[in-house]
């Protein structure tokens, strides 16, 4: 008898989380995701959307904000800024200790064309990074349109702001984009309605089941009326609308616990990897 051939290997899929993690986390949890994840590392058009909504929009809109006058120095537009204390502040700060300081100052307020140049040139090599770091599957069954173009630096360095004044413009006008995608038909097609109905009935146990409950309330109200979704109903269910794009040929990396009911429902395959703050403990224990 022959033998029989060995099933073929899993390619990774990154979530947003992971993604996220491998662009801005700490030194600890870069090296240790690229050494736990196979590449080549996979993602599509939705986990890129979501990777620009919490990061790439964000550092587009203080760059803009910072030009204002009322704001005497850079530092004073990041302080305005970062007052709010949530994820915002949050991905700003990031920015803030991942850019070379290359000897100018936040706090003067001749450095400020200087100090916005720089988050300029670091908006535009975060996105190069990106494309050159991730293969998109070529899967996005929502055919999310609020990336509609890569950002890539313009010929002309008069053409930069107005690109990112292009980019920031569309991805915030939710209704021209939820009008030209297809997350309606997503919950109707026959391949992928079973997926959604797997999920609605999934579960789990400790910290992760407010999450899940949150995902399958959403789920469950655009299953109901799939042309009521809005993008922010379509981000309250990213974790099932990401898992659902795969099948068995793929293997699922996150941070996120959510994940394990999900991917189990789906029958696919998912690794969630250490936080940070639980790969540093696992460290320092084992010191």
């Amino acid at each position: 008898m022959s033998p029989q051939p060995k099933a073929a290997t899993p390619k990774s899929f990154l979530d947003t989380s992971i993604v996220h993690k491998i662009q801005l986390g700490t030194s600890q949890i870069q090296e240790y995701l690229r050494s736990a994840i196979p590449q080549k590392w996979y993602i599509n058009n939705y986990v890129r959307m979501e990777y620009f909504r919490h990061s790439l929009i964000i550092w587009i809109n203080l760059y803009f904000e910072s030009a204002d006058a009322k704001h005497k120095t850079f530092g004073d537009a990041w302080k305005l800024f970062s007052e709010g204390f949530g994820r915002e502040a949050k991905i700003a700060v990031s920015a803030l200790t991942t850019m070379e300081a290359d000897g100018f100052s936040f706090a003067k307020e001749e450095d400020k064309p200087f100090c916005r140049g720089k988050l300029q040139d670091f908006i535009y090599s975060m996105a190069l990074q990106f494309e050159e770091m991730f293969t998109d599957m070529g899967g996005d069954p929502t055919h999310c349109t609020r990336l509609r173009q890569a950002l890539r630096v313009p010929d002309e360095a008069t053409e930069r702001d107005g690109q990112l004044l292009k980019v920031a413009r569309i991805f915030q006008n939710e209704k021209e984009c939820r009008s030209l995608c297809s997350i309606a038909r997503f919950f109707t097609a026959v391949t992928h309605k079973p997926k959604f109905s797997a999920m609605a009935v999934a579960t789990t146990t400790g910290k992760t089941v407010p999450k899940l409950k949150k995902i399958q309330e959403a789920v469950g109200e655009a299953t109901k009326d799939p042309d009521a979704i809005t993008c922010m109903t379509c981000s309250k269910m990213g974790d099932a609308v990401i898992a659902s794009a795969l099948d068995a040929s793929w293997k699922l990396h996150s941070l996120d616990t959510v994940h394990v009911p999900i991917s189990s429902a789906l029958r696919i395959e998912c690794e969630i990897h250490p936080s940070e703050k639980a790969l540093a403990k696992r460290t320092a224990g084992g010191a």
